[in-house]
């Protein structure tokens, strides 16, 4: 079982990260001295910038960590005269990244993809995310990717959020996605967080059916505080079932990533935290 954190790629850095890597704060580093196994990039802007995503990637093996990526594009529309060409070039690029990774790393590099999320109707939406998951496992394959594809438990919106929706952000759904897309290295990603925020915001079951556990290859974990409610808190602190959460993959033995807001917490000891973190995830495994 390999344990990390999420972090933005170089060129994703929000402006208060760039001052404080401009004042000369390694974050790689930092990770890396917190005794994690590896960084989660996420990335987010249209265009993908490959030459710095791969200079991040040689830095981080430089310093013995390794890689999963986290790719934030939007594929509502998957298939259809609206979809943006960008949207498969940019991921074809980082599948061929993920190939080089792999094959200096030795084993496969998870990649953690959203389903489609607007105010489209639903049913279109899930077509689409489902069109667009067979789409990635079938370019893996062809590129000759060794990779692990999840599709996360995504963050249901807010109750004021009326009019948006988010594909698989809830149980019952991620099953018939996963389910639609038959193939060894694709699941889900069990954003353990975002199923307790699922539970807050609208009293659904917080636990998942018997199903679900044996289709997760990936985990996002974070603690929910209930009185806020607010998401991304430093495990154990809040009031999330996170250790009945793990006890239903006793035999898992993939990635676990530790997910929380560089930008808040480089505020505190992030060294000091990611170690806390860690402490108190090892305490809850079964």
């Amino acid at each position: 079982m390999l344990i990390g954190t999420n972090f933005p790629a170089t060129a994703e850095l929000s402006s208060d990260l760039k001052k404080k890597v401009s004042q000369g704060l390694d974050h790689f580093s930092m990770i890396a001295t917190a005794g994690l196994d590896y960084i989660e990039f996420g990335l987010r802007k249209t265009n993908l910038n490959a030459e710095m995503f791969r200079a991040d990637v040689k830095r981080l093996h430089e310093l013995g960590l390794k890689l999963n990526i986290h790719p934030y594009y939007e594929c509502r529309g998957f298939g259809t005269p609206s979809e943006s060409s960008t949207l498969r070039q940019n991921i074809e690029q980082v599948f061929t990244i993920a190939r080089d990774a792999a094959q200096y790393e030795g084993r496969p590099i998870t990649l953690n993809f959203h389903a489609a999320s607007g105010n489209n109707h639903r049913q279109e939406m899930i077509e689409q995310s489902q069109q667009f998951n067979t789409w990635l496992v079938e370019t893996a394959d062809r590129l000759d990717a060794d990779v692990i594809i999840t599709t996360e438990h995504q963050l249901p919106p807010r109750l004021e959020q009326k009019n948006l929706q988010r594909i698989g952000d809830n149980f019952d759904e991620l099953l018939t996605m996963v389910q639609a897309t038959p193939h060894d290295n694709f699941g889900s990603c069990w954003d353990m967080g975002h199923s307790v925020m699922q539970h807050v915001q609208s009293h659904a079951n917080v636990m998942p059916p018997q199903k679900y556990p044996t289709m997760v290859k990936h985990i996002h974990i974070h603690d929910v505080d209930f009185k806020i409610p607010k998401d991304h808190r430093l495990i154990s602190t809040g009031q999330s079932p996170l250790a009945n959460y793990l006890a239903l993959l006793p035999t898992y033995d993939g990635s676990i990533t530790m997910e929380y807001s560089a930008s808040e917490f480089f505020d505190i000891d992030y060294v000091e935290f990611l170690q806390a973190s860690k402490t108190a995830l090892m305490a809850l495994l079964p």
